[in-house]
């Protein structure tokens, strides 16, 4: 069976202007064994909206900004 990879993009640094690779890490690692209760589901697609070039500042607004090197 295939090991299975969680691959996660992080926001490292606040972009100025038009975002670039940059400000983005792609972190991978294992998956740990499911726990009673747990799913595991596949992502196939993502959607990216203009909102969320908003959130990636870090200035008071309706909804708070991400943070730095989390998911």
């Amino acid at each position: 069976m295939e090991q299975q990879i969680n691959r996660q993009i992080l926001l490292i640094k606040r972009p100025i202007g038009i975002p670039d690779e940059s400000c983005f890490k792609l972190v991978t690692s294992g998956i740990p064994q499911l726990l009673n209760g747990h799913v595991l589901i596949q992502t196939r697609f993502l959607s990216v909206d203009p909102y969320m070039r908003g959130r990636m500042n870090d200035r008071k607004s309706y909804i708070r900004p991400f943070q730095l090197d989390k998911v």
